[in-house]
């Protein structure tokens, strides 16, 4: 078992799923798990992520939204010996060293919620995890005041966490079906000594609203593409 779990929720998207897992194939270092949470999505994902070598699969038949995914994604980290765990949508790309970098500094805070930088387009409503707004003699560590909150599309916490769960295996207010998950979290913990971190050196690229729906791009014309986004940024 490595210190970390990287859960990624689902809901049909395959051609999202494929991606990030091809930039996770590439990572030279590979210090954690993944879990797939997926929402009964109707097309190969699970089948695909299995056949891929995802160990760890939780397949819901009835779709619950993403909080549920995220409660159970919590549940399983809960009843195993990870140290962290990482939240992750399916539509990401991942650097080399971007979740060592976010685990060292967990492990440093423990009493945080940490995410990483990205594109702008990846971030539209959180200007402070641009990767654009950083250079290479940037703090490696930003503090985000009360009431900003780490964007739900990646994020990491420790196991401190577990203390400040609303029910037993609920960390996640299921009253909120897909939506403000993070930054409910991020209030709720924020009395208690919790802060929102970004670690400016861990470095991940986020579709969003980026489409894959051209028919003449590979998946490794977007790798491609991303490999030049990192090496333009210096990664």
């Amino acid at each position: 078992m490595h210190p970390s779990l990287i859960a990624i929720t689902t809901f049909n998207q395959l051609e999202y799923t494929r991606q990030m897992l091809e930039s996770i194939r590439a990572l030279p270092t590979k210090p954690f798990d993944l879990l797939l949470v997926d929402d009964a999505s109707s097309d190969d994902t699970v089948a695909f992520v299995r056949e891929w070598g995802v160990q760890h699969i939780i397949a819901k038949e009835v779709p619950g939204g993403v909080t549920d995914s995220w409660n159970k994604a919590y549940a399983y980290f809960k009843a195993g010996a990870w140290q962290n765990l990482f939240l992750a949508n399916n539509d990401v790309l991942l650097a080399p060293l971007a979740i060592e970098l976010m685990a060292d500094l967990l492990a440093q805070r423990p009493q945080s919620i940490v995410g990483p930088v990205c594109n702008p387009e990846g971030a539209p409503y959180n200007q402070e995890q641009w990767i654009t707004n950083y250079t290479p003699e940037s703090p490696a560590v930003i503090e985000l005041p009360e009431g900003l909150n780490v964007n739900g599309f990646f994020f990491g916490v420790q196991r401190s966490v577990i203390a400040y769960e609303l029910a037993p295996e609920i960390l996640f207010n299921p009253q909120n079906l897909n939506y403000h998950n993070e930054e409910e979290l991020a209030g709720r913990l924020y009395p208690h000594g919790f802060r929102s971190l970004i670690a400016t050196r861990a470095v991940l690229f986020h579709y969003k609203n980026r489409s894959f729906q051209i028919a003449d791009r590979s998946t490794q014309d977007n790798l491609n593409d991303y490999a030049a986004f990192l090496q333009h940024r210096g990664a």
